[in-house]
């Protein structure tokens, strides 16, 4: 199969994860006004901040054991091993789930103290440790979904558990007052609701058994990237604690809407990411596999970050039509996230080497070393910038984070990426947003969006003149050179 029509079927499963997908980040987005109308900022900043906690949380359950299913599913030559590896780390995380949720639930009153400075919330910490295990398992369920190619179930699932915890966080919040608890409460019965259905949509991934070998595999590729885990929470959590600490949690709240405009860009990224893992491991061994996969990094970055620019020019108005005036402040520190998620997604591409090579603790490598990026400019710009300070800190650390997987990757397993044009790309449209921003600022409001509109046509013929200019295959463009396997630095990247 050539390039082209690789890629044509890697955009057509991204689109169907997408779909899957949309639905979850539509409600987010309806899900805003409700809350932002109903709650103050310093009540959203508390959703925020203990929402933060459950995925840190929900990370220490899955410890790579998601990323070790997408890379060894393919490896047994049967269905029965496909199907006993699924069990097995299905039985895993169940049982470490109902161990992390048993502690939060035990430690509830210190983490409200800790986290939240207060110890009025250990209510709302014990109803996110409920329903933690069914979360995860809902998780592992799309895993397996995704594994598997069952795409229709895939969006059948994420559009359930979507509409349920959705329509039963605005029943327990609007129609019984439950207030902030109203929240958890949603989410709690939402995904136990749909863990039940999940089971039913993958009951033919799972059997009685469980394989101590496997699970010693899957532990072994999925473990190193626990420490990358740890510095992702790090770069993630960072600009809230920091915001707790030196403003307050109306500040948070604030700079939860702006995380929103990052959940809308997550839309389209986190579509892509779905597909990618298991495209790429099913095509490993595909003759021109590193051709094809060096040419969807300049793509990616060239197709996301004008996605972002866009985005991030209209992010006041955007704002202005979803949240109360309180919220407002939102838009620059939102526009600066949608690029960082940007550079997230970038991780998923840059990281392919490594993992093929199976050398997955080169991912906490690049992690930790952006995690100290992160809090060092968070630490630094909190108090003079506030929330555009640690909006900042935190793209320059996922911005860090994929630079320096890149280079790691490129030593473990070369491939001929145009890293140096994918990330042209990338700051030409966080520049191109600065300067039309600042420009916008000073000129009349209809004049204004016309600017706008013209920086983002110019962003879109430069980004098309450059993938014009990609080296030419035989099936079309695409980004082929012989891989050095001793890349210079300037090559690196």
């Amino acid at each position: 199969m050539s390039h082209g029509a690789l890629l044509r079927k890697l955009t057509g499963q991204s689109v169907v994860y997408g779909l899957g997908q949309a639905g979850a980040r539509a409600v987010q987005m309806v899900l805003v006004p409700i809350f932002t109308h109903e709650f103050a900022p310093a009540e959203y900043g508390v959703i925020d901040v203990l929402a933060l906690v459950t995925w840190i949380a929900t990370f220490f359950v899955v410890m790579g054991s998601d990323a070790a299913l997408a890379r060894l599913f393919y490896e047994p030559e049967d269905g029965a091993g496909r199907r006993t590896l699924v069990s097995t780390l299905a039985a895993w995380r169940v049982g470490i789930a109902l161990t992390v949720a048993g502690l939060m639930y035990v430690l509830a009153p210190f983490l409200s103290r800790t986290i939240l400075s207060s110890p009025d919330y250990v209510k709302y910490v014990r109803i996110a440790a409920m329903s933690l295990p069914f979360t995860v398992f809902v998780f592992f369920q799309n895993d397996v979904l995704r594994v598997t190619f069952q795409p229709v179930k895939f969006i059948v699932l994420n559009i359930v558990e979507t509409a349920l915890v959705a329509g039963l966080s605005i029943l327990f919040v609007v129609g019984m007052h439950r207030e902030v608890a109203g929240v958890f409460y949603g989410r709690l019965a939402g995904d136990a609701l749909a863990a039940v259905v999940g089971l039913v949509l993958i009951r033919h991934s799972l059997v009685p058994r469980f394989d101590r070998k496997m699970l010693a595999g899957a532990l072994r590729f999925g473990l190193p990237l626990v420490p990358a885990g740890i510095a992702f929470w790090a770069i993630s959590y960072a600009d809230r604690w920091f915001l707790l600490r030196f403003t307050d949690l109306s500040a948070v709240g604030v700079y939860a809407v702006a995380t929103k405009l990052g959940t809308l860009m997550m839309f389209g990224i986190s579509a892509f990411q779905l597909a990618w893992g298991p495209f790429a491991y099913a095509h490993e061994h595909d003759p021109n596999a590193r051709g094809l996969f060096a040419r969807v990094l300049t793509l990616y970055a060239a197709v996301a970050s004008g996605i972002a620019l866009l985005l991030s020019l209209f992010a006041p108005e955007l704002l202005a039509l979803l949240v109360p005036k309180s919220y407002e402040g939102a838009a620059l520190p939102g526009a600066l996230l949608v690029f960082g998620v940007v550079a997230f997604g970038g991780y998923t591409v840059a990281g392919l080497g490594s993992n093929l090579a199976r050398q997955t603790g080169n991912q906490s490598i690049a992690a930790l070393g952006a995690s100290v990026v992160t809090i060092a400019l968070a630490w630094a710009l909190v108090v003079p910038l506030e929330l555009v300070g640690v909006a900042v800190a935190t793209l320059a650390g996922f911005a860090a984070s994929t630079v320096l997987l890149y280079v790691l990757s490129q030593r473990a397993y070369p491939i001929s990426y145009r890293g140096m044009r994918a990330l042209s790309l990338f700051v030409l449209a966080l520049a191109l947003w600065a300067g039309g921003m600042w420009a916008a600022q000073h000129t009349p409001r209809a004049a204004s969006i016309g600017l706008r509109v013209g920086v983002f046509v110019a962003y879109v013929a430069i980004a098309s003149f450059l993938a014009r200019r990609m080296v030419v295959a035989h099936d079309g463009p695409v980004a082929v050179a012989v891989p050095d396997p001793s890349p210079t630095p300037a090559e690196t990247i």
